[in-house]
């Protein structure tokens, strides 16, 4: 005699969200007899490792040597096989652990909150932000840990971006969630900030009235104020909804019910939820039925609902499946108990009723069985050994992943492992299924990833598969970070100079492999030479206009004037409250490079046109490309100037390296260390009071 619990444990096998469905049926409406005996209790211990690593092993009592075990680990989306399992968490929190366990017979799971701690990942998300005019927020990365192929995510809610830096318009006034999501390849971190925009200029204000009727009848008028012709009105009834200033909606039963009014216009949006009380509905609808339970599982049903009408409809669930009209039959393929719902509506209102009923008339000899042959290179061969079939028996196999038909069939796994089998049977009386574990170990993998690469003139680089074990299935994809290509030749153009890892990942039918080099460029064309000059006003305005050469037409300029605030364009205005000495970063950058300038400027000084042509000190930095190790000669100091402080900053106007150091008869000569930074372009800074000067670096890694 197969149980109920059978047909559970294939749904759950096969259809996962179908066994929801049903289970959540079953919790809801009642509690379902079930003949089957399950001895299964799931449970695991786990022990927290170095570096994230975190081993389980299931401790669930009453399984059997058929018994299947999977693991899953969110929210990183990792799932596992077997009785013993290894995991890496790649950042430090708490996680949820669930341990599923099935047999032929059942199935049962368990959920457990962990904590890990031992991870390794320096990254730190943050951020920082200007709420300027109309709702315009400028945003920034102060992410620390980060390295050169950092990925940036931004999440506005809603709208989103990526880049260390970006823009948002925010239409309406309020405070909003803004979430920064910061990954470099081995690790990520996230972090989330609410902002308030009060500059929005939105008038709009969503109101309604209503007034409820005889039948359920309700009128609804938009009582919105700052709309205008172009105005919009959308009303969600739940369920339901409707367009236009004033509109009416039916209830068909009594009851509290959620209506929202969205209110739009070409520039902004607002709306308002208000709960309104029905009580004027009228519905005599009461659902019912009878039933009769025959040989081999059929069953007559017959509608005794009342308030129908000649209209009324009748809609039958089976689970599985259904019927329609005030009578109906069903046959059941296995004994059990079974829920049973008829749905009533007679055009005014609708009604429903669940019963669960019991059959034991079915006669179902199905015993699912079969033999397999694992073979050469993950090739295994399956054939039917089940009992009781027929000559209409169907047989569907599950291989997770992959599916067939038939008594026999073969499966071939890319991989090693152990992997689930499921072969369902099933003819005009009844079900049964099968789960088994096979163990492929003989799949080979002579993938072998490899390239070489020719570095051209204007950072044009050449790429070539030199891989060997491939075959002509092998494909081939090439991530430049950012940007990615296929084929076994490609090329990609560098804009800046720069160390930049190349990623080549093959893949067939059997198996996987890449590889990854890290490429220096050092020979593009950059002509920008970042410069600009300012104006101080009065009442502590300034006029700063750009003097950069090398820049073209689509050039872009990024200011920031020491504040915290920052502009954009070749000549901008700013204004210093209170006034002082500031330091203002100048950013050009354009398709091919970029270039940076930093100047201290004092606005308490209104003294005309001021630029860094004016310093007298003579500043060599040699080598320069370097490594991170060069040599600062500075002459022409002032002698009365007894230090000189060394800033370092890179394109995002951050501060890297700062240090003071003596002057020596008006010279200063020192060796600098900066190996740790990456590579790129840096502006270096002196000042000791009396004397500015700045000046460019390259590091090349």
């Amino acid at each position: 005699m197969k149980k109920v619990t059978t047909i559970l444990n294939h749904v759950a096998k096969t259809n996962l969200k179908g066994f929801l469905l049903l289970t959540c049926m079953f919790l809801f409406f009642g509690n379902a007899k079930s003949k089957s005996i399950c001895n299964l209790n799931a449970s695991f211990n786990y022990t927290v490792g170095a570096n994230g690593v975190v081993n389980f092993a299931s401790t669930s009592t009453g399984t059997t040597v058929a018994a299947g075990y999977q693991w899953y680990f969110y929210p990183s989306a990792g799932s596992a096989f077997g009785q013993s399992v290894t995991h890496t968490f790649p950042n430090n929190g708490i996680y949820q652990v669930v341990l599923y366990v099935n047999d032929s017979l059942c199935f049962d799971s368990v959920s457990t909150t962990i904590t890990v701690n031992t991870s390794t990942c320096n990254l730190n998300a943050n951020f920082s932000y200007t709420v300027n005019a109309n709702g315009v927020v400028n945003f920034a990365s102060t992410s620390t840990g980060t390295n050169a192929s950092t990925f940036y995510q931004w999440y506005f809610m809603p709208g989103s971006s990526t880049g260390p830096t970006a823009t948002h318009i925010y239409p309406n006034a309020g405070t909003y969630p803004v979430s920064l999501i910061t990954m470099n390849g081995n690790c990520y971190d996230s972090t989330l900030i609410y902002i308030t925009v009060n500059t929005a200029s939105c008038n709009l204000n969503a109101n309604f009235n209503y007034t409820v009727g005889a039948n359920g009848v309700v009128n609804f008028a938009s009582t919105s104020t700052g709309t205008n012709v172009t105005s919009s009105c959308q009303w969600y009834f739940s369920p339901g909804s409707a367009n236009g200033q004033t509109v009416t909606h039916t209830y068909n039963n009594n009851g509290t019910y959620g209506v929202s009014l969205f209110v739009s216009d070409s520039s902004c949006y607002d709306s308002l939820t208000i709960y309104i009380t029905v009580n004027t509905a009228t519905c005599n609808l009461n659902a019912g039925y009878t039933y009769t339970v025959g040989a081999n599982g059929f069953v007559s049903f017959a509608s005794t609902s009342t308030g129908t009408n000649s209209g009324t409809t009748y809609q039958w669930y089976f689970y599985p499946g259904f019927a329609s009209g005030p009578t109906a039959t069903h046959t059941f393929p296995t004994n059990g108990t079974y829920p049973v719902l008829l749905y009533v509506n007679n055009g005014n209102c609708s009604d429903s009723v669940m019963s669960y009923i019991s059959i034991n008339t079915t006669t179902c000899n199905l015993n699912a069985n079969f033999t397999f042959t694992v073979g050469a290179n993950g090739f295994v061969q399956f054939a039917n050994a089940s009992t009781g079939t027929s000559p209409f028996t169907q047989y569907q196999w599950f291989f997770y992943p992959g599916s067939a038909f038939g008594q026999t069939t073969t499966h071939t796994y890319a991989n090693n492992g152990t992997y689930p089998v499921t072969l369902y049977l099933s003819d005009s009386l009844c079900t049964d299924s099968v789960t088994k574990y096979i163990t492929i170990g003989s799949s080979p993998c002579n993938l072998n990833a490899n390239f070489n690469y020719t570095v051209n003139a204007n950072g044009s680089v050449n790429f070539a598969n030199t891989s060997t074990g491939t075959t002509p299935f092998t494909q081939y994809q090439w991530f430049f970070y950012p940007g990615s290509a296929f084929g076994q030749t490609t090329t990609h153009n560098y804009s800046n100079n720069g160390t930049y890892p190349v990623t080549l990942y093959l893949s067939d039918s059997l198996c996987t492999d890449s590889i990854t080099k890290y490429i220096t460029i050092n020979n593009t064309t950059c002509n920008l030479n970042a410069n600009f000059n300012y104006t101080v006003l009065a009442n502590g305005a300034v006029h700063f206009a750009s003097t950069t050469t090398g820049a073209s037409p689509f050039a872009n300029y990024y200011w920031t004037f020491g504040d915290s605030q920052n502009g954009f364009g070749a000549v901008v205005n700013h204004t210093y409250s209170p006034s002082g000495i500031y330091q203002v970063f100048l950013h050009v950058y354009d398709s091919l490079c970029n270039d940076s300038m930093v100047i201290t400027i004092n606005t308490n000084n209104v003294t005309g046109i001021k630029s860094n042509s004016a310093v007298t000190a003579s500043v060599k930095v040699y080598p320069n490309p370097n490594s991170g190790e060069f040599v600062l000669s500075i002459n022409n100091i002032e002698l009365s100037a007894k230090t000189t402080n060394i800033i370092i900053y890179n394109t995002l106007g951050q501060i890297v390296f700062k240090d003071t150091f003596e002057n020596e008869n008006g010279e200063l000569n020192r060796k600098i260390n900066v190996e740790d930074l990456p590579g790129g372009a840096y502006i270096l800074k002196l000042n000791n009071g009396m004397q500015n000067q700045t000046s460019r670096i390259v590091i090349q890694k």
